[in-house]
């Protein structure tokens, strides 16, 4: 009998480190899976940076293209001053526009990494509890087979 109970016991084992095994599998791959989403959306936050960056050279150098054509403005007669002047004004109209738009995806790009790292959390606290439920069994078995 205390054969067949250790022998029981040892197939239990077996099979729960199998388990465990298998499902430490599963957690590395979701894990590696999250990961190389955090990535992507880093990368991709990263690219939505730098055009935010060459957006705001943009600006400024439209900023300084419109100080130069007020100036020139200003020297020539009062009818080429307002065409320059309705030039300047689309010119920021189009800049801003510009500025709006890599906002909205820098915005849009953050939400996605945020949802990412929340999966990722979600995920990883998930593995986690079933890490301490399959250690909690195997303490289990193994008072177990102490006991007997």
């Amino acid at each position: 009998k205390v054969r067949q109970a250790a022998a029981n016991v040892q197939e239990t084992a077996t099979e729960q480190a199998s388990q465990a095994a298998n499902r430490a599998q599963q957690v590395a791959a979701k894990t590696q899976e999250v990961h190389e989403k955090v990535l992507q959306a880093a990368v991709t936050a990263q690219e939505q940076a730098a055009q935010a960056a060459a957006t705001v050279q943009l600006v400024r150098k439209k900023t300084e293209e419109v100080q130069e054509q007020f100036i020139q403005a200003a020297a020539n007669v009062q009818e080429t001053a307002v065409e320059r002047a309705a030039v300047a004004a689309a010119t920021v109209q189009e800049v801003q526009e510009t500025v709006k738009h890599h906002h909205a995806k820098v915005k849009e790009h953050a939400a996605v990494a945020a949802a990412t790292v929340q999966e990722v959390h979600s995920t990883v606290k998930q593995q986690h509890e079933r890490v301490k439920e399959h250690a909690a069994a195997a303490a289990a078995t193994v008072q177990e087979v102490q006991d007997s």
